[in-house]
């Protein structure tokens, strides 16, 4: 609703405002008794004659952004997370002393999940000796956004969801209004687990005061006791990686029902995903190169297929300036093969105007992360080397030789971008792979890079989190993969997993022994990929997977035009090297849609998974930088909720030489999940997975599927 259309409405605007204020105080001032209530409208008082100050949001002791024990409608900010460690946990009708980890991120601008592990003894058999209260639950909260901002602001949330221990299981709806440095909030809660103390049943409410910039003082009433305590938090750019901490003291309860204790948390807040792009300066109209002398030419062993080998003679000054045209590309050639890029190719492209536009083709295997990394190192070099010969680039990008994406950007960055509204989305294009017979190539690299080693070093990992056997018990390896590239398109590769070191109930006749990480190989066979067309490509993988599988495999992708839609085809046959008779089938079909405005990704998979089950799993992916929150539900045999989380285990740029590349986990996964909707919790490691595929497409051909022209155009700022 625009509040401006009429004077009238303008007045009516500032009198719900007011009115709402005094509402949400007033009630909640009526829960506190005289010495309470005389304290903290002080405060109140005090602090409105302040400057006004953002107030800072953080998690409550019940791991939900909020006060001490209750709910605000706050979040935090998106592309961020919070960790917490505290010792209050409700249980058996009492707030008492225990130990909980709890998390929350903000996933989306509006919406905020989050999950906690509660627990006593830390590594006793609840079945044997008792553990007292050991839970893993997920929270989640969402932010009502159709109302105007400078009303109030109202967020509905869930703690403990689905699970079949409910131990903390309540919903609530809860607004808050905004005054200078202070923070009122009322909301009502129901408790779907009945508890003889009224934690967070019925009317709760609280003040939040911003006394100092690191300060804030809080007094609210939970429903059962009024309490008091105050939060302190870091000053902001001061610890790396953009990180904050805070502390929050729950340092007086006032309840009939409850004893008098005291509890604290400590906060650590995470954005998910750094800004911290390259930046391109304005190029050069003429730059110093580097010299390039007949000995470094000849340093290349690589064959280059030359159309037209300049002169070496020119080359020999001890400090020259390069200015034929096609000196100066066969000087961005060198300079890229030194940056460690593979298979180039550079030329022009002619256009009717008469200017020529500057042509680049090389397979990209040193910036792992992300292909706009490679993007952006390209970017710049090729407008330090050939500064004001040409006004774009096309970038061509080949994967295991094969042909598979292009980019157009300007070479006269800082112009076009202060010249288009849109920044770099409005002037970068880019899409699947399309004709190249219009490149006139001046130097040609045909080697395909063959039997050279690529080794990718990542830790694998089985975990079993809060069960009835322990907090957490694990299984650790270090995994091993190497690929060599045959011929076009085809891989040989193998794995092997060497175990480092697990839990007691990881090892032999413990509970999870079947679930321990081996040291044996893992997979190894031949993988062929073919490309059908631009945007549909074809998998087979023929060898051992999973440990114990001769396997033979394909899978199948289809991408529309702009990449928004995917659809995707995983099907094999298994057999058992060591069991007779035992073999196993898969066939899954998924499809995917991306959503650029908020990088999120999500996918409907059906069919027979690994282990026989049948049914579904849908997964949402959001990604924030490199990093990637995963959130999923599975309906097989059983039914499951969790969270995973995807973070690259390399630098920015991998090592990568002549003779061999080591590097760590494009994008290393670990998730966490629980069942719900059943009245057992047990233990699932294997419920609705993927078949095991060494290499997939994705990982392969389409850099964890961002390599698509909405992804980079949403994410374009990264190229400059």
């Amino acid at each position: 609703m625009n509040w401006k259309i009429h004077p009238f409405i303008t007045k009516l605007k500032g009198i719900l405002v007011s009115s709402s204020s005094i509402f949400f105080l007033m009630t909640i001032l009526k829960t506190f008794r005289p010495t309470e209530l005389t304290l903290f409208v002080m405060l109140l008082f005090i602090s409105q004659g302040v400057f006004s100050r953002d107030i800072h949001t953080s998690l409550s002791l019940q791991g939900y952004s909020g006060l001490l024990n209750t709910p605000n409608a706050a979040q935090i900010s998106h592309g961020s997370a919070s960790l917490q460690y505290s010792d209050l946990v409700f249980h058996n009708n009492e707030y008492t002393h225990n130990n909980n980890l709890t998390t929350a991120i903000g996933i989306l601008p509006f919406v905020e999940v989050g999950g906690r592990i509660a627990w006593f003894d830390t590594q006793s058999n609840c079945y044997i000796s008792g553990c007292g209260l050991r839970d893993l639950s997920a929270n989640v909260k969402i932010s009502l956004a159709f109302l105007p901002s400078d009303l109030f602001s109202l967020s509905i949330g869930q703690q403990d969801i689905g699970g079949a221990a409910n131990h903390f299981d309540t919903r609530f709806l809860v607004a808050s209004k905004v005054l200078k440095n202070t923070r009122i909030s009322m909301g009502w809660g129901q408790q779907i687990k009945k508890q003889t103390i009224n934690r967070l049943e019925g009317l709760f409410g609280g003040i939040e005061i911003q006394a100092l910039s690191w300060l804030s003082l809080i007094a609210e009433h939970d429903g059962e006791s009024v309490n008091l305590g105050a939060k302190i938090v870091s000053p902001k750019n001061q610890l790396p990686l953009g990180a904050t901490l805070s502390a929050t003291a729950l340092l007086y309860q006032d309840s009939i029902d409850l004893p008098q204790k005291q509890f604290y948390g400590l906060s650590l807040n995470l954005p998910l995903g750094g800004q911290h792009y390259p930046s391109t300066k304005t190029p050069r109209s003429s730059i110093e190169l580097e010299k390039i002398g007949p000995e470094k030419i000849g340093a290349n062993k690589k064959p280059l297929d030359t159309i037209r080998r300049p002169s070496l003679n020119s080359h020999q000054n001890t400090n020259p300036k390069v200015n034929d045209a096609d000196d100066r590309l066969l000087v961005l050639l060198h300079r890229l093969e030194k940056t460690g890029f593979e298979r180039i190719s550079i030329g022009k492209i002619p256009s009717r105007t008469g200017s020529s536009e500057l042509a680049i083709q090389l397979e990209n295997t040193t910036f792992n992360a992300n292909e706009l990394d490679a993007v952006a190192s390209i970017l710049k070099t090729a407008s330090q080397t050939v500064a004001g010969q040409y006004q774009h680039l096309t970038l061509f990008l080949t994967k295991q030789g094969i042909n598979t994406y292009w980019i157009k950007v300007p070479l006269t960055l800082q112009t076009d971008l202060i010249k288009h509204k849109n920044g770099p989305r409005g002037i970068i294009r880019s899409g699947f792979e399309t004709n190249r017979s219009h490149v006139d190539w001046k130097y040609r690299d045909l080697s395909l890079q063959r039997f050279k080693p690529r080794v990718t070093l990542s830790p694998s990992l089985s975990s079993a989190v809060a069960t009835e056997f322990g907090v957490w018990d694990y299984s650790l390896a270090l995994e091993a993969t190497s690929s060599i590239s045959l011929w076009k398109g085809a891989i040989a590769t193998t794995s092997y997993t060497q175990s480092v070191d697990q839990s007691e109930d990881f090892e032999e006749s413990g509970v999870f022994y079947n679930s321990r990480q081996l040291s044996a190989f893992k997979n190894y066979g031949l993988q062929q990929i073919l490309k059908v067309s631009s945007q549909f490509y074809s998998s087979f993988f023929a060898g051992l997977s999973a440990y114990d599988y001769h396997s033979l495999i394909n899978e199948t992708s289809y991408f529309t035009h702009d990449g928004r839609h995917r659809f995707n085809l995983l099907a094999g046959v298994y057999k058992n090297i060591y069991e007779t008779g035992v073999s196993k089938k898969s066939y899954l079909a998924s499809y995917r849609y991306y959503l650029p405005y908020y990088d999120l990704s999500s996918t409907l998979t059906v069919g027979q998974f690994w282990e026989q089950d049948r049914g579904l799993r849908i997964d949402l992916k959001y990604w924030f930088d490199d990093t990637a929150i995963s959130l999923f539900y599975k309906d097989t045999d059983s039914t499951f909720v969790g969270m995973g989380l995807s973070i690259p285990l390399s630098p920015k740029k991998s090592f990568n030489k002549a003779w061999g590349q080591i590097k760590g986990a494009n994008s290393w996964h670990y998730a966490l999940q629980t069942r719900i909707g059943d009245v057992r919790n047990d233990v699932s490691f294997r419920s609705a997975l993927l078949a095991p595929l060494p290499l997939s497409l994705d990982e392969t051909m389409f850099n964890e599927d961002r390599l698509n022209p909405l992804y980079i155009q949403k994410n374009s700022t990264r190229i400059y």
